[in-house]
């Protein structure tokens, strides 16, 4: 290889890695929100949005799964191990072998897809929409699988490179795919319509898959078409991917079963209950996916040397900074749900009454932004230990409970009941796994989580209470002021209450961007 891992300290490592991925992920999310305000200024909740909206669900269902989810977290250990023995020219033949083999499954699902695009739609996403709206969705959907099957081979891509303990080019390739999006919105739809944004869709794939070749070059990694199925790292790959295959099909499944409900309800749900999915996805990412990016292979590294009291504060530490992060995020999105929509999309085609739609599918996903953010963190400390079975089996059960719970609150709740069922669902998933974690690592620090939490869920619920005297207060004043004053006195608030309470997160941050200037990470806290 011409460049080598970081063999530096571990949190040296993971913090260095985490400010890359949130700056990568934060760019993302920013032209993220950018793409949304177009895209809602030129389509706002119309029925065309609905149809392109739905199409991505079948799409993401046989592609994300697999190749960016399923290969990303079976890949990484196993190359972590061959990067250990220093075995490069068998990384660089388990890399080609593993690209490979996404493209074709890619191509040929595609295929299959692509000739049965209408009776699927007809029969699932697309069940309430008119003939002509599901028509839209089917030829919406062919267009976007071009997408995802370049999005398959940039997902291996992405982990080859976080193995190799790089994470700047991963972090940018979003960014690129919404610039793409944009890009079919600004030129594409005023000359196409609604297609713009597929053909969008696919010049943003492409250019998240380019930017990374050169990531490539600089570790020497060489690409050779081969598929080397008799080659045992490759098998091992296959293994681990199955189980974490299944599981995150059940989630999209979950989600295409939301979207089948959504599509039942007023016009507008589909695309305001994956609004709402969206914002809530934003704090997620940033203090969530961009960490679990960041310290996963590393807690792959620890398991791989047998090193479980390592781990183990790792992923207590981990979780509990982002849970300082997140409940309180959480309570603040719940209050000013109303204000921040408004701000973000109000304009256009957009108007009061989609504010209110959206408005009410964030407020269902507030409790989701605790759940999905936390389970960033437990899942990957059974990935990281070669266990996708374990998270496979609990999230079977927590399909369940999400279906039956759609069931019965989207007829009184319409869309928020379908986000709220998710939410609920996740935080169950969350809490069975870190049951069964604590006995797989002999404990997960549970009276230091414990004590963290009530300092952090009590400092956040006084913030909510002036966050919400100060919202009435404000009530006939302009949304942005609302949501500037409001939100700036609870965070102001929360700040107070956790360094009162003595929460060691509180002066963790401070203390992370000092010993990065001084090139010294912190040790982790808690035991």
């Amino acid at each position: 290889m011409t460049a080598t891992r970081s063999t530096g300290s571990p949190w040296r490592r993971i913090v260095t890695a985490t400010l890359t991925v949130i700056f990568g992920f934060g760019l993302a999310k920013l032209v993220g929100f950018a793409r949304q305000i177009i895209v809602a200024h030129a389509f706002g909740t119309s029925w065309q949005m609905d149809a392109y909206s739905a199409a991505f669900e079948p799409a993401d269902v046989l592609f994300t799964v697999i190749s960016i989810g399923a290969l990303g977290v079976a890949f990484i250990p196993v190359l972590t191990d061959v990067l250990g023995r220093h075995e490069d020219e068998e990384a660089n033949r388990l890399t080609s072998a593993v690209l490979t083999l996404t493209f074709i499954i890619g191509v040929l699902l595609a295929i299959v897809l692509a000739l049965v695009a209408t009776p699927i739609v007809q029969t699932s996403v697309a069940r309430g929409f008119t003939p002509e709206g599901q028509a839209l969705t089917a030829q919406i959907l062919r267009i976007i699988l071009i997408a995802q099957i370049i999005l398959g081979v940039s997902g291996v891509v992405s982990a080859t490179l976080q193995g190799h303990q790089h994470f700047l080019l991963p972090a940018l390739a979003p960014s690129l795919y919404n610039v793409g999006i944009i890009a079919g919105a600004l030129v594409l739809a005023p000359r196409i319509g609604i297609y713009g944004l597929a053909w969008g869709a696919v010049l943003g794939s492409f250019f998240g898959l380019l930017i990374q070749v050169p990531g490539f070059w600089r570790f020497g990694i060489r690409y050779r078409p081969r598929l080397d199925l008799k080659n045992p790292a490759v098998r091992k790959v296959g293994v681990l991917t199955w189980p974490r295959f299944l599981n995150l099909a059940i989630f999209n499944l979950t989600m295409f079963f939301n979207t089948t409900l959504a599509s039942s309800l007023a016009t507008g749900s589909v695309v305001a209950f994956f609004m709402g999915w969206s914002l809530m996805q934003l704090p997620e990412t940033l203090f969530a996916t961009a960490v679990g990016t960041a310290v996963f292979p590393t807690m792959a590294e620890m398991a791989s040397r047998n090193q479980i009291d390592r781990l183990r504060t790792t992923m207590a530490s981990t979780l509990r900074a982002i849970c300082a992060l997140t409940i309180p995020t959480a309570v603040g999105m719940l209050v000013l749900a109303q204000p921040l929509v408004a701000v973000l999309f109000q304009r256009g085609a957009f108007d009061a009454e989609s504010t209110a739609l959206v408005s009410a599918s964030l407020w269902g996903w507030c409790l989701g932004l605790i759940a999905h953010s936390s389970l960033e963190i437990v899942a990957r400390t059974f990935f990281a230990t070669k266990d996708t079975l374990t998270p496979l089996k609990v999230a079977v059960v927590s399909m369940l409970i999400n279906m039956g719970l759609a069931f019965a609150l989207r007829g009184p709740l319409g869309v928020t009941g379908l986000a709220l069922a998710n939410s609920i669902a996740f935080s169950i998933e969350t809490l069975v796994l870190l049951v069964i974690l604590r006995r797989r690592i002999d404990g997960i620090a549970g009276p230091w989580l414990l004590g963290g939490l009530a300092k952090i869920t009590g400092s956040a619920a006084v913030a909510g209470v002036v966050m919400l005297v100060l919202r009435t207060m404000l009530a006939d004043q302009r949304s942005i002021i609302v949501l500037v004053v409001a939100g700036l006195a609870g965070a102001i608030v929360y700040g107070a209450g956790v360094l009162l309470l003595g929460l060691d997160e509180a002066r963790l941050l401070p203390r992370i961007l000092m010993q990065r200037l001084q090139r010294r990470a912190p040790e982790p806290v808690g035991e």
